[in-house]
């Protein structure tokens, strides 16, 4: 009878246990609005992304724990010229690699009108639009790295 007992006392032990560690095995990521706020300048290849002599930063401000606001401004000579901003945009997150990426959703007719921050480019966003000339689509593209 005591052994019995023991045994059922060590069985719902163990249960107990299970379930406690079973709990705390899950993955919380960081919240995204608040990891990417901040200012971000246009980078090509070869030194900053110049449109007409001036250069183009991208500022990201948290407006709730997965979205944020856009604004791009144009630089000349250090001084701010004209902007372009979106109100709100959603943050998602992707687990990659033993990272996180992040993508964030221009518009929501446009598919592939985004922001991706990806895990083989810490701190830079990268984006692709295409564009008409002469008649055929042009892709081209952009990264933004955190300044």
């Amino acid at each position: 009878m005591k052994r019995s007992v023991l045994l059922s006392l060590i069985g719902i032990f163990c249960v107990a246990i299970g379930g406690v560690s079973c709990h705390d095995n899950t993955l919380k990521l960081p919240e995204p609005a608040a990891s990417l706020e901040g200012a971000y300048e246009a980078k090509s290849l070869t030194g900053p992304f110049v449109i007409n002599g001036e250069t183009v930063r991208l500022s990201l401000k948290r407006v709730s724990p997965d979205s944020v606001a856009i604004t791009v401004r144009a630089f000349s000579n250090g001084q701010p010229g004209d902007s372009v901003s979106l109100g709100s945009a959603m943050v998602n997150q992707e687990f990659q690699y033993n990272c996180v990426a992040y993508r964030i959703k221009l518009s929501p007719v446009r598919t592939n009108d985004e922001l991706l921050m990806t895990c083989s480019a810490e701190n830079i966003f990268n984006y692709q639009y295409v564009f008409s000339l002469s008649g055929r689509q042009v892709t081209r593209a952009v990264s933004f790295k955190r300044i």
